[in-house]
């Protein structure tokens, strides 16, 4: 049964399709989703005997909940009573259906998370699936593929995450009393097992917290691994952001022994040996039939949102992530790599995301933290990633560069200077070229704070520096930095229009900083475009199963598009007739794919001006002025076959993104020149002849210009078309 279906009536039937009404029909859409929603609630609808019918229903209400079908607050907490009722009827139990069903339980309580409507959640029919499904070691799991049990897994423990918040008030009492007991003992795997489901189902209530004297005896009942600390870390830390502003619990106590716990499961080495904590006993403790119930990202992620969020003016939290960054610095150090690396990479960086979200929060809620507190962790962590960010490891560079980014938005006027002077060395230096690389990334990633007007008004003077210092550095030879360059200047192109700022007024520094860089634009974008096609010139011919030559195809395409459509309009002019200059001095290059790329989204900005511009000097190039089907036949005989070919083959990618009435107030030409082709004795000539016609078709179908209306009548009803 379709949502649909749901709603189809004898006397009123709604269209047979995308449910898109809302913006042309707001009054259809109102009266569509009242039907479907009061629908969708009908007691028929749900079958609670028969898993068909019931599966039915339920791909129903994944159709309306994908198309965003505005419930009320009483409607959703019908519809979570009615799925989680279904999780504990025994004649809809059926793994494919628990999957649908905890998967809409999943999205509902994470779309309508802040209803005060819905009724509270039982968590003991989540535990008696989870007991049922994947804990019951005895009688086995049910027959199932292991795929469909490890979806079921990942829902089950997405749906039990985002459903806390609808527990009762006394769940966490409850959670203690059955899975604490006092003969617990470390030495049962139940001891490990019970941990790891006091994490997954506590709730972090405000003024229920018994809990945590009772975490803190367990766990220095025995020496963590990696798991239980991972689980017990999760929960404090889930805790600390609770409470952070409230304050009813203190877990700055806890903090040194948390990061004691942190640093022995580092796979550190110091003065050549390694960390002996892996190989203890403890660590081979925990059932490895649960590991698929301990949090991703493992440790990192919740050591540094528990310091976080602990960190206040009574707080050492932030002095014991200064000890711990300066114990740990130089295994952030670009030459020193090892099985740690990931780890700390991870740990550096959730600190700067979750201080960013904890800054941002309360500066929007007028509660900031206070700037001594914001300079203390800029203090600590930026001299930290500055470093990181050259590093060896791909995974440590991109951590180190997303900590940047992030803190670039607190404090801009701090991170910047010395950073941007740093990299200028590097791109004025390429032997070295790992900081070369990492430097151009980081411009890369940090390009938009660092050129937004709002965030840093003074970025304005490096923009045309580093322009012209990173077009340098495109070349044919290095893919990895090609391909990192362009990418950068992706970025660029995707927040900066590259209009000329002859006539504009600037009222202050930073506004005459940036239309200074502003007026070079012209100049930069035909060196741009000039370096371009000098790289593809060197390239060689375009092979599908070549990873490389796919992955440059897509990045000239990304990086391009944002560019062409960026320019100005005689900015736009002057970049088409270098190309079409280019590739008439330069022909049957065997990069023609990519010249085919080039030119296909130089059409995207300014159709019109290519049609003129590059499509028509090229047709006219073996084809000549005539429109006469002798002359064209005979124009294009004249030419070596490979020449033809590589003419028709451009003109053909330069059309294929243009569409409208230019392209089809040339649709008797390309007529004329598509039957002269198709007589041809070469069959690549044919070939290129179909792609032209075959493009034109596509353009006018397809695309919708951007600088013209839709097609007139004259032009639909052209016998040209036949």
């Amino acid at each position: 049964m379709a949502a649909m279906d749901i709603v189809n009536t004898n006397d009123d039937q709604f269209f047979q399709g995308e449910i898109s009404l809302m913006d042309p029909y707001p009054e259809q859409a109102t009266q569509f989703w009242n039907k479907a929603s009061a629908a969708i609630l009908s007691s028929q609808i749900w079958d609670f005997t028969s898993v068909d019918a019931f599966a039915a229903s339920v791909r129903a209400l994944t159709e309306l909940l994908a198309a965003r079908c505005p419930f009320t607050g009483s409607q959703v907490s019908v519809l979570s009573g009615i799925l989680t009722k279904a999780l504990d009827t025994p004649a809809l139990f059926h793994i494919p259906l628990q999957i649908r069903l905890l998967s809409c339980l999943s999205l509902i309580f994470r779309r309508y998370r802040k209803c005060t409507d819905i009724q509270t959640v039982d968590w003991t029919i989540f535990y008696r699936l989870l007991s049922k499904v994947h804990l019951d070691y005895k009688s086995g799991p049910p027959r199932a593929r292991p795929s469909i049990l490890r979806a079921h897994q990942d829902k089950l423990l997405k749906a039990i995450h985002r459903s806390k918040r609808f527990f009762s008030p006394d769940a966490s009492e409850a959670v203690l009393k059955t899975f604490w007991t006092q003969g617990d003992s470390p030495h049962n795997i139940s001891f490990y097992q019970n941990t790891a489901l006091v994490d997954l189902f506590m709730p972090t209530f405000d003024g229920h917290y018994d809990w945590v004297p009772v975490l803190q005896e367990r766990m220095a009942r025995t020496d963590p691994c990696v798991a239980t600390s991972t689980m017990a870390v999760s929960l404090l830390s889930r805790t600390a952001k609770s409470t952070y502003r409230t304050k009813n619990v203190d877990l700055s106590g806890f903090l040194p022994v948390a990061l004691h716990w942190f640093l022995q499961h580092l796979p550190l080495s110091i003065d050549g040996s390694s960390n002996p904590n892996s190989s203890q006993t403890s660590q081979l403790v925990w059932p490895k039939e649960l590991d698929w119930m301990v949090p991703s990202n493992g440790l990192s992620k919740f050591m540094a949102k528990l310091m976080v969020y602990c960190i206040s003016d009574s707080s050492p939290a932030l002095t014991l992530m200064s000890q711990f960054f300066h114990t740990t610095a130089t295994f952030f150090h670009p030459s020193n790599g090892g099985p740690w690396t990931n780890s700390l990479a991870d740990f550096l960086y959730f600190t700067s995301r979750y201080f960013s979200k904890r800054f941002w929060k309360d500066a929007s809620e007028e509660n900031p933290l206070s700037s001594e507190t914001t300079s203390a962790f800029l203090d600590i962590v930026v001299p930290v990633a500055s470093d990181a960010i050259y590093s060896r490891s791909h995974h440590m560079v991109f951590c180190a560069q997303d900590v940047l980014r992030h803190l670039a938005y607190v404090a801009p006027d701090r991170l910047f200077p010395k950073l941007l002077s740093e990299v200028e060395k590097n791109l004025e230096d390429s032997s070295q070229s790992t900081r070369l690389l990492s430097s151009i990334s980081f411009l890369a990633s940090a390009s938009h704070p660092l050129f937004s007007r709002e965030v840093y008004p003074s970025g304005a003077k490096y923009l045309h520096q580093f322009l012209f210092s990173s077009l340098d550095h495109l070349d044919g030879i290095n893919f990895i930095k090609s391909v990192t360059t362009l990418s950068f200047f992706g970025t660029i192109f995707y927040i900066i229009p590259f209009l000329d700022g002859f006539n504009a007024n600037s009222d202050s520094q930073e506004d005459e900083e940036a239309r200074h860089s502003a007026l070079g634009f012209n100049e930069w974008s035909l060196a741009f475009v000039a370096k371009v096609c000098d790289m593809l010139k060197h390239l060689d011919a375009f092979e599908k199963s070549n990873g490389r030559d796919t992955g440059l195809i897509r990045v000239i395409y990304r990086t391009c598009r944002p560019f062409f459509c960026s320019l100005s309009q005689p900015t736009h002019l002057a970049c088409v007739k270098f190309i079409v200059q280019f590739l008439s001095e330069n022909t049957q290059l065997s990069s023609r794919k990519f010249f085919g790329v080039l030119l296909r989204v130089a059409a995207l900005g300014q159709p019109s001006q290519t049609i003129e511009h590059v499509f028509q000097p090229l047709l006219h190039r073996i084809c000549g002025p005539s429109n006469e089907f002798a002359a064209v036949k005979a124009s294009i005989e004249a030419f070596a076959n490979q020449e033809s070919e590589w003419f028709l083959y451009l003109a053909a990618s330069c059309i294929r993104e243009c569409g409208g009435e230019q392209l089809a107030s040339q649709v008797a030409s390309i007529s004329v020149v598509v039957t002269a082709v198709l007589t041809h004795k070469s069959k690549n000539v044919r070939k290129m002849g179909r792609k032209l016609v075959r493009n034109t078709l596509k353009a006018l179908t397809e695309t919708y210009a951007t600088d013209s209306v839709g097609l007139s009548e004259k032009y639909i009803c052209c016998n040209a078309f036949c």
